[in-house]
């Protein structure tokens, strides 16, 4: 799932939440308090939920050109050896 994603699903819910907190005449600052919180809430779960993907799709990419390069130092090496 995309950053994108979890930023819009936020963004409703926070407007979600504001627009009653309006409604029942809830103080402006204590609605801005609520908001931020939430908005910090959810760019730390958004990054956390999406870097684990993008980081375990560099790791495998990482690792199979590893591979590649130990594969083409054991062919080298079985050319110079015989």
């Amino acid at each position: 799932m995309s950053f994108g994603l979890y930023a819009i699903g936020f963004a409703v819910l926070i407007g979600g939440l504001i627009y009653p907190g309006y409604l029942v005449h809830m103080p402006g600052h204590w609605i801005a308090v609520g908001a931020i919180v939430l908005l910090g809430i959810g760019i730390l779960t958004g990054v956390k939920a999406t870097r684990g993907e993008r980081a375990s799709r560099i790791a495998v990419r990482r690792n199979l050109a590893f591979l590649r390069i130990l594969q083409v130092f054991s062919t080298i090496r079985e050319f110079t050896v015989a």
